[in-house]
């Protein structure tokens, strides 16, 4: 299941995205931007960082030191899922399966705005 955004708020999330896709390795940027909308449907939505437990990177392919996801409504939401989110669990198996290899931290708002600087 979907997040259940407004239209004018899966806009502003796709936009999000799409100007901070997954090849541009600026997942903390996406993350300010959507997650005062995400607030909107959950007040208690937060950015989540991942950092690698082991080696240098949480992703080899992008070369990511870390990554930020947005959580709200029991979903995650960033670039690799688009505006429809991920389910906790599923986006956890889909997308970081070795689950001891990565650290999972929740980020204060001024973490998040000093990252994406």
């Amino acid at each position: 299941m979907a997040i259940a955004w407004t239209i004018e708020q899966e806009t502003a999330v796709r936009e999000a995205l799409e100007k901070h896709g997954v090849a541009s390795a600026r997942c903390a940027n996406a993350a300010t931007l959507v997650l005062p909308v995400a607030r909107e449907r959950d007040a208690a939505a937060v950015a989540r960082r991942c950092d690698p437990r082991y080696g240098r990177f949480v992703h080899e392919t992008y070369r990511w030191f870390h990554h930020v996801s947005v959580c709200a409504d029991a979903h995650y939401l960033d670039a690799l899922t688009g505006p429809p989110g991920l389910e906790s669990g599923v986006y956890m198996k889909t997308h970081w399966t070795d689950s001891e290899a990565f650290a999972w931290s929740t980020l204060t708002d001024a973490q998040l705005e000093e990252l994406a600087r």
